[in-house]
Protein backbone atom coordinates (compact mmCIF):
# COMPACT_ATOMS: atom_id res chain seq x y z
CA UNK A 1 0.00 0.00 0.00
CA UNK A 2 1.39 3.71 -0.93
CA UNK A 3 1.81 5.92 2.04
CA UNK A 4 2.07 9.75 1.67
CA UNK A 5 1.77 12.95 3.87
CA UNK A 6 -1.76 14.10 3.06
CA UNK A 7 -2.33 17.14 4.77
CA UNK A 8 0.60 17.90 7.95
CA UNK A 9 0.04 14.82 10.34
CA UNK A 10 -1.94 13.20 8.28
CA UNK A 11 -1.05 10.02 6.19
CA UNK A 12 -2.91 9.07 3.10
CA UNK A 13 -3.45 5.26 2.26
CA UNK A 14 -4.03 4.33 -1.29
CA UNK A 15 -6.30 1.62 -1.43
CA UNK A 16 -5.27 -1.28 -4.49
CA UNK A 17 -6.79 -1.48 -7.59
CA UNK A 18 -9.74 1.56 -6.59
CA UNK A 19 -8.17 4.54 -8.32
CA UNK A 20 -8.50 7.51 -6.77
CA UNK A 21 -9.60 6.14 -3.49
CA UNK A 22 -7.87 6.72 -0.23
CA UNK A 23 -8.26 6.21 3.60
CA UNK A 24 -6.34 8.46 6.30
CA UNK A 25 -4.75 7.58 9.43
CA UNK A 26 -3.92 9.84 12.92
CA UNK A 27 -1.66 8.02 14.27
CA UNK A 28 -2.12 8.72 17.02
CA UNK A 29 -5.25 11.05 17.68
CA UNK A 30 -5.21 11.02 21.12
CA UNK A 31 -2.82 9.55 24.08
CA UNK A 32 -4.57 9.21 27.75
CA UNK A 33 -3.01 8.91 30.95
CA UNK A 34 -4.32 8.16 34.62
CA UNK A 35 -2.18 9.71 37.56
CA UNK A 36 -2.40 8.38 41.12
CA UNK A 37 -3.35 10.63 43.52
CA UNK A 38 -5.22 12.63 41.46
CA UNK A 39 -8.15 13.90 42.34
CA UNK A 40 -10.94 11.88 40.30
CA UNK A 41 -13.43 14.20 38.61
CA UNK A 42 -17.20 13.54 39.58
CA UNK A 43 -19.22 11.06 37.43
CA UNK A 44 -21.32 12.32 35.07
CA UNK A 45 -18.74 15.03 33.45
CA UNK A 46 -18.92 17.04 31.02
CA UNK A 47 -16.76 15.87 27.91
CA UNK A 48 -13.84 18.72 27.82
CA UNK A 49 -13.17 18.16 31.71
CA UNK A 50 -12.42 14.73 30.73
CA UNK A 51 -10.54 15.58 28.12
CA UNK A 52 -8.38 18.28 29.78
CA UNK A 53 -7.84 15.95 32.72
CA UNK A 54 -6.79 12.97 31.10
CA UNK A 55 -5.26 13.62 27.50
CA UNK A 56 -1.78 14.18 27.54
CA UNK A 57 -1.95 14.86 24.01
CA UNK A 58 -4.17 15.44 21.06
CA UNK A 59 -3.58 16.03 17.66
CA UNK A 60 -6.20 19.50 17.72
CA UNK A 61 -4.10 21.04 20.60
CA UNK A 62 -0.73 20.50 19.54
CA UNK A 63 1.20 22.40 17.08
CA UNK A 64 3.51 19.84 16.85
CA UNK A 65 1.48 17.42 15.30
CA UNK A 66 1.11 19.12 12.44
CA UNK A 67 4.30 20.68 11.98
CA UNK A 68 6.49 17.19 12.16
CA UNK A 69 7.21 15.94 9.14
CA UNK A 70 6.89 12.02 8.16
CA UNK A 71 10.04 10.74 6.69
CA UNK A 72 10.40 8.15 4.25
CA UNK A 73 12.13 4.45 5.43
CA UNK A 74 13.16 2.08 3.82
CA UNK A 75 10.84 -0.31 1.86
CA UNK A 76 8.39 2.62 1.46
CA UNK A 77 7.21 3.43 5.07
CA UNK A 78 7.34 6.24 6.92
CA UNK A 79 7.73 7.53 10.45
CA UNK A 80 8.06 10.52 13.10
CA UNK A 81 8.73 11.62 16.44
CA UNK A 82 6.48 14.08 17.86
CA UNK A 83 7.43 16.03 21.48
CA UNK A 84 5.07 17.02 23.89
CA UNK A 85 4.75 18.99 27.11
CA UNK A 86 5.20 15.70 29.13
CA UNK A 87 6.97 13.13 26.54
CA UNK A 88 7.18 12.18 22.81
CA UNK A 89 5.25 9.86 20.72
CA UNK A 90 7.43 7.74 17.99
CA UNK A 91 5.34 6.12 15.54
CA UNK A 92 5.74 4.16 12.36
CA UNK A 93 4.17 2.51 9.42
CA UNK A 94 5.68 -0.05 7.05
CA UNK A 95 3.85 -1.43 4.03
CA UNK A 96 3.17 -5.31 3.75
CA UNK A 97 1.84 -8.03 1.41
CA UNK A 98 -1.90 -7.39 2.90
CA UNK A 99 -1.62 -3.58 4.48
CA UNK A 100 0.67 -1.70 7.18
CA UNK A 101 2.40 -2.61 10.18
CA UNK A 102 1.87 -0.45 12.90
CA UNK A 103 3.88 0.70 15.74
CA UNK A 104 3.56 3.44 18.57
CA UNK A 105 6.34 3.70 21.23
CA UNK A 106 5.08 6.93 24.38
CA UNK A 107 7.69 7.89 26.73
CA UNK A 108 7.16 9.81 29.43
CA UNK A 109 9.40 12.26 30.62
CA UNK A 110 7.58 13.80 34.02
CA UNK A 111 8.43 12.61 37.56
CA UNK A 112 4.92 10.84 38.03
CA UNK A 113 3.84 7.41 36.83
CA UNK A 114 1.12 7.14 33.90
CA UNK A 115 -1.27 4.60 34.79
CA UNK A 116 -3.54 2.52 32.09
CA UNK A 117 -2.28 5.00 29.45
CA UNK A 118 -3.66 4.12 25.77
CA UNK A 119 -3.99 5.67 22.53
CA UNK A 120 -6.33 6.58 19.85
CA UNK A 121 -5.59 5.56 16.26
CA UNK A 122 -7.85 6.35 13.50
CA UNK A 123 -8.74 5.14 10.34
CA UNK A 124 -10.77 7.34 8.68
CA UNK A 125 -13.18 5.90 6.08
CA UNK A 126 -14.89 8.74 4.68
CA UNK A 127 -12.61 10.00 1.76
CA UNK A 128 -13.75 6.86 0.30
CA UNK A 129 -17.12 5.99 -1.45
CA UNK A 130 -16.23 2.21 -1.41
CA UNK A 131 -15.50 1.52 2.44
CA UNK A 132 -17.26 5.08 3.89
CA UNK A 133 -19.96 3.48 6.32
CA UNK A 134 -22.39 5.69 8.09
CA UNK A 135 -24.93 3.51 9.38
CA UNK A 136 -22.49 0.35 10.61
CA UNK A 137 -24.57 -1.74 8.27
CA UNK A 138 -21.07 -3.15 6.89
CA UNK A 139 -19.15 -2.40 9.78
CA UNK A 140 -17.82 -5.91 11.74
CA UNK A 141 -16.93 -7.24 15.23
CA UNK A 142 -16.83 -9.97 17.24
CA UNK A 143 -18.72 -10.41 20.19
CA UNK A 144 -18.73 -13.31 22.76
CA UNK A 145 -17.07 -15.39 19.85
CA UNK A 146 -19.02 -14.01 16.83
CA UNK A 147 -18.75 -12.07 14.38
CA UNK A 148 -21.45 -9.77 13.69
CA UNK A 149 -22.38 -6.08 12.10
CA UNK A 150 -22.52 -3.74 14.69
CA UNK A 151 -25.82 -1.94 13.06
CA UNK A 152 -27.28 -5.32 14.94
CA UNK A 153 -25.97 -3.58 18.22
CA UNK A 154 -27.27 -0.32 20.07
CA UNK A 155 -26.65 3.39 18.75
CA UNK A 156 -23.83 5.17 20.69
CA UNK A 157 -25.50 7.34 23.69
CA UNK A 158 -26.36 10.41 23.67
CA UNK A 159 -25.18 11.17 20.14
CA UNK A 160 -26.31 7.75 18.18
CA UNK A 161 -23.40 8.69 15.10
CA UNK A 162 -20.38 8.26 18.40
CA UNK A 163 -20.11 4.25 19.29
CA UNK A 164 -17.50 3.08 21.36
CA UNK A 165 -17.26 -0.15 22.40
CA UNK A 166 -15.26 -1.69 24.84
CA UNK A 167 -12.49 -4.27 25.13
CA UNK A 168 -11.81 -7.50 26.83
CA UNK A 169 -11.28 -7.56 29.29
CA UNK A 170 -12.55 -4.19 30.71
CA UNK A 171 -10.09 -1.12 31.63
CA UNK A 172 -12.26 0.64 34.14
CA UNK A 173 -10.04 3.65 33.39
CA UNK A 174 -10.88 3.83 29.61
CA UNK A 175 -14.77 4.11 30.68
CA UNK A 176 -13.87 6.77 32.86
CA UNK A 177 -12.27 8.88 30.36
CA UNK A 178 -14.44 8.75 27.75
CA UNK A 179 -18.08 9.49 29.55
CA UNK A 180 -19.39 12.02 27.70
CA UNK A 181 -16.63 12.55 25.84
CA UNK A 182 -17.39 10.23 23.69
CA UNK A 183 -20.46 8.05 24.92
CA UNK A 184 -22.41 7.97 27.99
CA UNK A 185 -22.63 4.60 28.58
CA UNK A 186 -20.72 1.38 26.95
CA UNK A 187 -22.91 -1.76 26.41
CA UNK A 188 -21.12 -3.56 23.64
CA UNK A 189 -17.91 -5.40 24.70
CA UNK A 190 -15.87 -6.87 21.98
CA UNK A 191 -13.62 -9.48 22.43
CA UNK A 192 -11.08 -9.45 19.14
CA UNK A 193 -8.66 -6.43 18.64
CA UNK A 194 -10.01 -6.45 15.16
CA UNK A 195 -13.16 -3.80 13.92
CA UNK A 196 -13.43 -4.24 10.35
CA UNK A 197 -15.25 -3.04 7.52
CA UNK A 198 -16.08 -4.80 3.86
CA UNK A 199 -16.90 -2.24 0.46
CA UNK A 200 -19.85 -1.49 -0.99
CA UNK A 201 -19.14 -4.18 -3.53
CA UNK A 202 -18.18 -6.92 -1.49
CA UNK A 203 -14.65 -7.44 -3.40
CA UNK A 204 -12.20 -5.80 -0.21
CA UNK A 205 -12.03 -5.48 3.60
CA UNK A 206 -10.13 -3.09 5.37
CA UNK A 207 -9.66 -3.26 8.98
CA UNK A 208 -7.38 -1.96 12.19
CA UNK A 209 -6.23 -3.92 15.03
CA UNK A 210 -4.01 -3.41 18.07
CA UNK A 211 -3.29 -5.79 20.64
CA UNK A 212 -3.59 -5.29 23.51
CA UNK A 213 -6.42 -3.21 23.26
CA UNK A 214 -8.55 -0.74 24.87
CA UNK A 215 -11.32 0.13 23.10
CA UNK A 216 -13.12 0.94 19.98
CA UNK A 217 -14.60 3.69 18.01
CA UNK A 218 -16.52 3.91 15.30
CA UNK A 219 -17.67 7.70 14.37
CA UNK A 220 -20.45 8.00 11.84
CA UNK A 221 -20.18 11.33 10.98
CA UNK A 222 -20.21 11.98 7.01
CA UNK A 223 -16.58 13.95 7.23
CA UNK A 224 -15.21 10.69 9.17
CA UNK A 225 -16.93 7.17 9.08
CA UNK A 226 -13.44 6.42 11.71
CA UNK A 227 -12.48 3.04 12.78
CA UNK A 228 -10.29 2.75 15.84
CA UNK A 229 -8.70 -0.05 17.57
CA UNK A 230 -7.00 1.93 20.28
CA UNK A 231 -3.79 0.81 21.67
CA UNK A 232 -3.31 -0.09 25.56
CA UNK A 233 0.35 0.74 26.55
CA UNK A 234 -0.16 0.00 30.07
CA UNK A 235 1.76 1.96 33.04
CA UNK A 236 4.26 4.23 32.01
CA UNK A 237 6.94 4.68 34.79
CA UNK A 238 8.68 8.35 34.27
CA UNK A 239 11.42 8.01 32.01
CA UNK A 240 9.90 5.00 30.33
CA UNK A 241 9.33 4.02 26.93
CA UNK A 242 6.10 1.44 25.81
CA UNK A 243 5.43 0.42 22.72
CA UNK A 244 2.23 -0.93 21.44
CA UNK A 245 1.90 -2.71 17.55
CA UNK A 246 -1.25 -2.88 15.33
CA UNK A 247 -1.70 -3.43 11.98
CA UNK A 248 -3.93 -1.98 8.84
CA UNK A 249 -5.57 -4.88 6.92
CA UNK A 250 -6.48 -4.76 3.31
CA UNK A 251 -8.28 -8.14 1.87
CA UNK A 252 -9.22 -8.68 -1.59
CA UNK A 253 -12.13 -11.21 -1.12
CA UNK A 254 -15.71 -11.19 0.18
CA UNK A 255 -16.48 -10.49 4.07
CA UNK A 256 -17.67 -14.18 4.12
CA UNK A 257 -14.17 -15.23 3.24
CA UNK A 258 -12.17 -12.66 5.28
CA UNK A 259 -14.33 -13.72 8.69
CA UNK A 260 -13.55 -17.06 7.93
CA UNK A 261 -9.64 -16.27 9.09
CA UNK A 262 -10.68 -13.50 10.83
CA UNK A 263 -10.17 -14.79 14.55
CA UNK A 264 -6.70 -16.13 14.12
CA UNK A 265 -5.52 -12.56 12.90
CA UNK A 266 -2.60 -11.09 15.18
CA UNK A 267 -0.58 -8.15 15.50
Amino acid sequence: MNITQDRPGELRVDLPNRPGEFVTLWLPENIWRDIPGREELPRPQRGPVSYEANAVFGMDKSEQWHRTPWDRTEGGGVSRTVHFADGFVAARANPVSDGLLLELAVTNTTSRVWRDCWAEVCLRLAPSPSFGDMLRERTVGRIDGNWRVLSSTPPGKPDPARNMYIATPRIEFVERCLIDWWCVEFPVRLDHPLLAVHSRDDRAVIGILFDPCAGYCNCLKPEMACIHSDPLLGNIEPGETKAARGRLIYHEGTIEEFLDHASDITV
